[in-house]
């Protein structure tokens, strides 16, 4: 016997009771439930009536078509897979049509921001349209814009197309670049955690690591006594260095527990896959196809964050991380007496004495020296304040940033990563060689691509007036990546959501 077929059960009527005015007998009325048909009908008009509603009052979708806000917003680009360490590398659409042939060599140009390999299959990669944001339209009604947001705007020199840009200076506010950072009525301008978490790039990711050779060239490996003279650094590509470290894929195991007086050290070193060779670690971003952002000069970056996740294998001794941002060098370090945030040798800025790092368990560390301004955080809470160094005019090139360090312990280190801060180039009329005063209800804009940004650098109307402001940006809910796969044999590519980019914008 055949199954029946489904279908949706008859509506069944509902009694209700109803009194009338009058005394006497009660009459019932019968509601028969709408058809599923129309419940479905009328809950989409509500929903599109709902939509045009927010669209028209609350809630506006902006395209991104530039690359003048990346990496924290991509324009219109193209992706590929570098052969050498798997590192994703996305470079943006030129604003200035240029042909194959220019294309194909500025495309040979562009090196993988991680291993530095150039001559990436960039010809056969699809063009993927640029980020889609949801704008809030109503925020800047209830409030003024705030230092470090993103915003939506309007500007007196083209009015007639919107920016997004990021905020920099309030009204009133004297605003300057000084060697890639801010000064804001002549005094550094220092982010927060959050803020810089925002703004950071990724420089250097050990999980993507070379087929051919690993990351061992970009370590160098130093184990001593304290107490006798120390023993030469032994660089990670040496033999030798098995004895004192174990690179097991993307995890660096430190030991140093025979006595509490044996230390061990594995410092970062930015060296040159191509050349063979170590040097300054410089601002470039790989997404600038463009000619004019390949032919800038280059500038040393300072200001860095190190991410990583740490557990204590064995041992009581110490851990530490060390970062550097030229000038003066910060280490947070562990042990039993708590946790530590010291600078050079001995000063100790902060201290946590109830907390230690239990064996067995793994904890995510991040430390960052951003604006001269250092924090840590452990298991994703900050064990003591940030702690502000003195600004300074300068400071020296860095090739070797951070360093990992045991003494009288043994640690596993993973998820190595090492992110820069945005660096604001001199570049443009405003700001740049003298401080650019705003006026009382002017806001100073600039692009997190300051290489590559449009903005308040080079206006003519440098400051953007709050009523121009058409909203803040809440939500990267479309951002688009190449799909690969194959079809009766043949491989092809699409655009398909990048889930993992969709994301609350602060």
């Amino acid at each position: 016997m055949s199954e029946p077929d489904i279908t949706e059960p008859a509506p069944v009527p509902v009694p209700v009771v109803i009194e009338p005015e009058a005394a006497g007998q009660p009459h019932i009325v019968y509601l028969v439930p709408p058809p599923f048909h129309r419940r479905v009908l009328e809950g989409s008009i509500l929903f599109f009536t709902l939509i045009v509603f927010l669209r028209a009052f609350a809630i506006e979708p902006f395209g991104v078509p530039t690359g003048s806000m990346a990496g924290a917003m991509l324009g219109n680009h193209r992706e590929v897979e570098c052969p050498r360490c798997g590192h994703i590398v996305c470079v943006g659409e030129p604003s200035v049509p240029i042909d194959d042939e220019s294309s194909r060599k500025a495309h040979e140009l562009v090196p993988c921001p991680n291993c530095g390999m150039t001559h990436l299959p960039f010809d056969d990669a699809i063009l993927i349209p640029g980020d889609r944001l949801l704008v809030d339209k109503n925020i800047y009604h209830f409030r003024s814009p705030r230092r470090w947001e993103i915003a939506v705007f309007r500007t007196p020199n083209d009015p007639v197309k919107p920016y997004v840009k990021r905020v920099i200076g309030l009204p009133g506010e004297s605003v300057q670049i000084r060697q890639g950072d801010i000064a804001i009525n002549g005094e550094l301008l220092r982010k927060t955690f959050a803020q810089t978490q925002e703004l950071m790039m990724l420089q250097f990711d050990h999980n993507c690591a070379p087929q051919d050779h690993g990351w061992k060239s970009r370590w160098v490996i130093d184990s001593r006594l304290d107490e006798v003279s120390p023993s030469r650094s032994i660089d990670a590509s040496d033999p030798l260095a098995q004895v004192h470290a174990i690179f097991q894929g993307s995890e660096l195991h430190l030991a140093a527990t025979n006595s509490s007086t044996h230390r061990q050290t594995l410092t970062y070193r930015n060296w040159n896959l191509n050349l063979a060779h170590e040097e300054a670690i410089l601002d470039q971003f790989s997404y600038n196809l463009a000619p004019r952002g390949n032919a800038a000069p280059r500038y040393g970056l300072t200001d860095f964050i190190v991410s990583c996740e740490i557990e204590i294998v064995a041992g009581s001794g110490n851990f530490w991380c060390q970062l550097t941002d030229g000038t003066d060098l910060v280490r947070a370090e562990f042990s039993e007496a708590g946790a530590q945030l010291v600078q050079e040798q001995s000063t100790i800025l902060r201290q946590a004495s109830d907390f230690r790092l239990q064996p067995g368990k793994r904890y995510p560390l991040c430390l960052a020296f951003v604006d001269r301004r250092v924090t840590l955080t452990i298991d994703g809470h900050a064990p003591f304040p940030s702690y502000d160094l003195p600004a300074l005019p300068a400071r020296a090139e860095v090739s070797r940033p951070f360093r990992f360090g045991v003494r009288g312990t043994q640690a596993i280190v993973r998820d190595i990563k090492l992110y820069r801060d945005v660096y604001y180039l001199p570049k443009g009329i405003n700001a740049v060689q003298e401080p650019y005063t705003l006026k009382h209800d002017e806001y100073f804009m600039m692009g997190d691509n300051s290489a590559n940004s449009d903005d308040s650098r080079f206006w003519k109307i440098p400051g953007v007036p709050e009523a121009a402001f058409l909203g803040k940006p809440f939500l990267l809910h479309q951002p688009s990546h190449r799909s690969e796969w194959s079809w009766w044999g043949t491989p092809r590519q699409s655009i398909a959501l990048d889930w993992n980019r969709v994301h609350w914008l602060r």
